[in-house]
């Protein structure tokens, strides 16, 4: 199971070399030590005679970049800080902030995920009042979700996207907020016919 815990990392957790008796290896705390390393969410350590020691590991899977008081740290899919990590690998992942953003962020990015040509251009998310999100676009298109059936609204604006390109377009702001509407603010304001430049 061992993707992202380097060799290293692990056999200093073991605190054995090869020649020690493994009859006389401390099994719970071996694991204890392999389970405080970042990338690891639980190990299990067994004893193969005559051969040594198997270990199994279960990783984090890193979900996206919290952005919080210290800066910006990697989080796995319960929104628990992957320590040890460099941030600049996990600049692909999108940007989270808010108060309980990173306990929050697995369900929102699931939604966001149903629709993978939509999501692919999303860079940030901001949780707003604990109840709702906003969804940044990368070029700059905040796209506010409601706080009930958000995945409704993201499908509803996938398929529209699809038919009418609206992300395509001038557009800043992009309303989901009010059932089965979608309102929208251009980039710049439309002109009335007839008016000067």
């Amino acid at each position: 199971g061992r993707v992202n815990t380097t060799n290293d990392e692990l056999f200093d957790a073991i605190g054995m070399k090869r020649g020690d008796p493994i009859i006389t290896a401390d099994l719970k705390k071996i694991r204890e030590n392999i389970e405080t390393l970042g990338w690891v969410d639980s190990a299990r350590v067994e004893r193969h005679f005559p051969k040594g020691l198997v270990v199994h590991l279960d990783e984090r899977q890193a979900l996206a970049l919290y952005q919080s008081a210290e800066g910006h740290q990697v989080i796995d899919t319960n929104g628990a800080v992957i320590r040890g990590v460099k941030i600049e690998d996990f600049r692909h992942l999108p940007v989270i902030s808010g108060t309980k953003a990173d306990t929050k962020a697995r369900g929102i990015i699931a939604i966001l995920e149903t629709e993978a040509d939509l999501y692919n251009e999303v860079w940030s998310l901001a949780f707003r009042s604990e109840r709702r999100w906003d969804v940044y676009l990368g070029d700059n298109i905040r796209i506010m979700l409601p706080e009930e059936d958000p995945l409704g609204a993201w499908q509803q604006l996938a398929k529209m996207d699809r038919q009418h390109k609206l992300t395509q377009r001038n557009t800043v702001n992009i309303d989901l907020r009010i059932p089965g509407q979608i309102i929208i603010k251009p980039d710049q304001p439309i002109k009335p016919k007839g008016s000067q430049t």
